[in-house]
């Protein structure tokens, strides 16, 4: 991904392995952060914790 680029619902953003995580003593978090929220009117948490693949995260209405 490149600067600018338009992530799309569904999108792999990432990859990495759990196991090599875990044998290294390091916890498997992902942090997201959304750097240009003041961008938009409304940016809803859609969850938080534990999420399941391919589950909404945040929720961005669209611009008419």
């Amino acid at each position: 991904m490149q600067r600018g680029d338009t992530v799309a619902a569904g999108q792999k953003l990432i990859t990495f392995d759990r196991k090599a995580i875990a044998e290294a003593g390091h916890p498997d978090v992902v942090v997201v952060l959304l750097t240009n929220a003041d961008a938009y009117e409304q940016v809803q948490a859609n969850a938080s914790g534990l999420m399941d693949t391919g589950a909404p995260l945040i929720g961005i209405p669209q611009l008419q």
